[in-house]
């Protein structure tokens, strides 16, 4: 009787801290709100590449929650050449020579919040996105000019 107990104990906390787990991110879903956000409407006006080509290609620094691993998307595409895209697991510093410098941050599984800097043309914003279908869509977006 007590190992019967002892045994439905044990599944039953189990059960319990798998429940609490969140998914985490994949590569793939990481590639998928990269490029959500990169081809947000709002941000299109900031990037200027015709008048700066030393813009291109687009330089992403991306700050990862250490749950997540994160390998080069290389299926990434911004002005016709493949985006490079750096991770860390320390938070970004700003710096003029990056790009962009995103900070992704799982919120629960199937939304994620991004918050990212464009230093060269000195603006933020923030991004929340959805997976829909397993497409990363933007629900809410602000860019703010500092």
């Amino acid at each position: 009787m007590i190992k019967n107990l002892c045994y439905i104990f044990a599944i039953l906390l189990s059960a319990c801290a798998n429940s609490d787990m969140k998914k985490s991110a994949s590569v793939d879903d990481i590639c998928g709100v990269v490029e959500s956000v990169i081809n947000l409407g709002q941000l299109q006006q900031y990037y200027h590449v015709d008048t700066f080509p030393e813009r291109v290609p687009l330089n992403i620094k991306v700050h990862l929650p250490e749950s997540i691993s994160m390998r080069d998307c290389t299926i990434l595409e911004k002005f016709g050449q493949p985006v490079i895209i750096t991770s860390d697991k320390k938070p970004p510093k700003a710096s003029g020579a990056m790009g962009m410098i995103f900070r992704i941050n799982d919120l629960e599984e199937g939304s994620m919040f991004v918050n990212f800097s464009y230093m060269p043309e000195g603006i933020k914003g923030e991004v929340k996105l959805l997976n829909i279908e397993s497409l990363w869509t933007i629900k809410e977006s602000k860019i703010i000019e500092i």
